[in-house]
């Protein structure tokens, strides 16, 4: 089950933890239908790539939303190293969440 963070748990479990793998982070909304649609396909792709996910709703936390550029959801942001080094934004296939995880 993926885990939907708080403003005060990201910087360990996201930021503080990309310096030891890579983290996907779904910001994403209850009522938002095309993150409902993304949700099971980005969940079995990363478990099957071994990455962690985590989801931030954007409605509970707008300052995560605004300190990461998010503009439109679902995004889908890739940290590793404290940084962001890969992002999509709307609802994506499978293949295409792989190569976004490479």
């Amino acid at each position: 089950m993926t885990q939907n963070l708080t403003s005060d748990q990201f910087q360990n479990k996201v930021i503080e933890a990309s310096n030891e793998e890579k983290i996907v982070v779904d910001f994403w909304a209850p009522w938002c239908a095309p993150c409902q649609m993304l949700a099971p396909t980005l969940e079995q792709v990363c478990q099957e790539s071994g990455v962690k996910l985590y989801k931030v709703n954007v409605d509970q936390a707008p300052e995560l939303a605004q300190t990461y550029g998010v503009r439109g959801i679902p995004a889908v942001k890739l940290f590793h190293k404290e940084q962001i080094i890969n992002q999509f934004t709307g609802v994506q296939p499978a293949t295409k969440i792989k190569q976004f995880l490479q």
